[in-house]
């Protein structure tokens, strides 16, 4: 009888084992759940670009066009991702064309650059050529010209204002239409949503702070 008991305890122990080494193997064959290790990468979509952002460790580049085909502006961004990995802030540059055409009288001149696509009228008091300081409802612009070359600057003036640029061009043969680049730039910063499919957070230009209320931005994976 005692040696019954003994393989009976024996049985249950080994029987124990079993189990324990069962559930074991199933704990391992279930994968760990993890956070990709670079979440900000991939292709986003926001209300004006698509966005192609690269994740190397903390650092983050990318390259963003505009959604409108009737509109040329491409840019780039570079920006640090913070330690949880959720936040990403930075600096971005856009980069533009425009095209103005002087009148007859040297008093105004009109066109498009950036995202306007109507024509804006600018006026001012000149009388010979394009140095001076031009404005139009929204926009006041500051024109040097040194023989077919023409510098300058652009600053939004409307209700919130703090929106600038740089220009540079050159003068057609008759000194009537001057076409060249602009350049835009800013900081950002964006704030990845739970599951990392959307960001949303801000972008402000130059090196004003100030967050207007068309600075809010949120852009959605969409590969």
């Amino acid at each position: 009888m005692k040696f019954l008991s003994n393989l009976k305890i024996l049985l249950i122990a080994s029987l124990f084992i079993l189990v324990l080494a069962g559930a074991a193997a199933a704990e391992e064959a279930v994968p760990e759940q993890s956070v990709p290790d670079t979440p900000w990468s991939g292709i986003w979509q926001t209300n004006l670009f698509t966005m192609k952002l690269s994740q190397n460790g903390d650092a983050v580049s990318g390259t963003y066009t505009t959604l409108n085909p009737n509109v040329s502006v491409t840019g780039s961004l570079n920006g640090t991702v913070s330690e949880e990995g959720t936040v990403l802030s930075g600096s971005w540059l856009d980069l533009g064309v425009f095209h103005f055409t002087m009148s007859d009288d040297h008093s105004s001149f009109s066109g498009t650059g950036g995202y306007v696509e109507e024509p804006d009228t600018y006026f001012g008091d000149n009388t010979d050529n394009w140095t001076g300081t031009w404005n139009s409802v929204e926009y006041s612009v500051v024109f040097v010209q040194d023989g077919d070359t023409v510098t300058g600057s652009i600053i939004y003036t409307g209700p919130e204002s703090g929106e600038t640029a740089a220009l540079m061009g050159t003068l057609s043969e008759d000194g009537k239409e001057l076409s060249g680049s602009f350049t835009e730039s800013g900081r950002f910063t964006y704030n990845l949503g739970e599951g990392g499919t959307f960001f949303n957070g801000t972008s402000t230009f130059g090196s004003d702070t100030t967050v207007r209320p068309f600075d809010f931005w949120n852009g959605t994976r969409i590969q």
